[in-house]
């Protein structure tokens, strides 16, 4: 296998400690990718941790984050002009940028992804919500699944782009931990979104139905959601199917992140723009089973952290209205502070586990994920990954 460089921050020697320093590190994949961005002192400097945070600097905004298993690689994407995947050693600190680029292989599955005319361009790649399963009958290798399917928002084409990763564990001598190499990823196809649609979420039952949520159907604006409006929904594809349709009863004002239960029966949806996150049944999804009411934040992304469910957002009052309308276009002195909470599935019942007054280093804040007894936050608009420890 081939290195490739890219940027390390590193808090002390030890290994399952993170810091802001720039170091170059050899870090190998499954296949030859490009360079990641050199560092300079200078840009070192200018990441400085800052009012409880640290930084990883050179990922572009950031917006959502998975956990590979119950390992410490992450993958995070990228929404902005130079976006697409990363992949994230949480325990070392160390990243490069997977997507687009030769790391990941390209071989469309014509036959579940028909309509999929072919890869994206690259130069318009723009990921936004991820969601990563387990591929049924994954096996299991020294102690943990190794196959996973990884599904993300593309934004800068409008559809959902479909991966197959791989793990390939190494029993560790004296009965410590495996060894785990970076994932291994292949791009294998997509799915377009309706046209008018802008998907913000994404997740899939292990079968490969889709289920992508779209904040603003056509016609609505986020705005109308801070009133309450329904003015998102989600919509679902089964292999099979040639488009999206939209999933009636799942209208809810500001449909954001979306996750769905280890079973395949529940899907939970965030309604941003009414602080709430709601759970339905996949068979019938015409009215919410269950509600959780959050105080003073508007959530954003979702994921299963262990048996919970977490999330995190900017918090509320003041100009945050504003700050998440896309007439504002996510400004970048959107700094409202966050709010991150933990949601038991069947009671509902929110826990908050991080929160703070405003970050001028870091704003728009659209995730809190733990991973490696760090906390790692998402942002919208950021030139910037940022983490503290738990």
């Amino acid at each position: 296998m081939n290195a490739t460089w890219v940027r390390a921050f590193t808090r002390a020697a030890r290994a399952a400690t993170l810091s802001a320093a720039v170091v170059i590190v050899s870090f190998t994949v499954g296949a030859p990718a490009a360079p990641a961005a050199n560092g300079t002192a200078a840009a070192s400097a200018k990441c400085a941790a800052r009012d409880g945070l640290h930084f990883i600097c050179g990922i572009d905004s950031p917006e959502d984050l998975v956990q590979v298993g119950q390992t410490s690689w992450v993958l995070t994407s990228g929404m902005g002009p130079h976006g697409g995947m990363y992949l994230l050693k949480a325990d070392r600190g160390l990243w490069k940028q997977v997507f687009p680029g030769v790391a990941v292989p390209e071989k469309l599955d014509s036959t579940r992804f028909s309509s999929c005319s072919g890869p994206p361009d690259a130069a318009h790649v723009s990921m936004l919500g991820l969601a990563i399963r387990p591929t049924p009958a994954a096996p299991q290798v020294a102690g943990m699944t190794a196959a996973y399917m990884l599904y993300g928002v593309d934004a800068g084409r409008n559809a959902i782009e479909v991966f197959k990763v791989h793990l390939q564990p190494t029993p560790s001598f004296g009965g410590g931990p495996a060894v785990v190499p970076p994932p291994r990823l292949t791009w294998i196809g997509c799915v377009m979104l309706p046209a008018g649609t802008h998907a913000r979420g994404v997740t899939a039952t292990r079968n490969g139905t889709i289920f992508a949520s779209v904040p603003a159907r056509p016609g609505m604006t986020m705005a109308e959601a801070f009133t309450g409006k329904p003015t998102g929904a989600v919509y679902e594809w089964k292999p099979g199917n040639t488009a999206f349709h939209e999933l009636k009863g799942t209208e809810l004002p500001g449909d954001s992140g979306v996750e769905i239960s280890n079973d395949d029966q529940t899907l939970f949806v965030v309604a941003a723009g009414s602080m709430q996150v709601d759970a339905f049944s996949i068979a019938d999804p015409s009215h919410p089973l269950r509600v959780a009411h959050l105080q003073g934040f508007h959530p954003d992304g979702l994921h299963w952290d262990g048996k919970d469910l977490v999330t995190a957002g900017m918090r509320a009052g003041g100009s945050k209205p504003a700050c998440l309308s896309e007439a504002n276009g996510h400004a970048a002195d959107c700094h409202a502070g966050y709010v991150a909470a933990r949601i038991d599935p069947m009671t509902m019942s929110a826990t908050v586990f991080s929160k703070s007054g405003p970050n001028p280093a870091y704003g728009d804040i659209s995730l809190a994920l733990p991973v490696a007894h760090h906390i790692w936050y998402g942002s919208l608009r950021s030139d910037r990954l940022a983490y503290r420890s738990m």
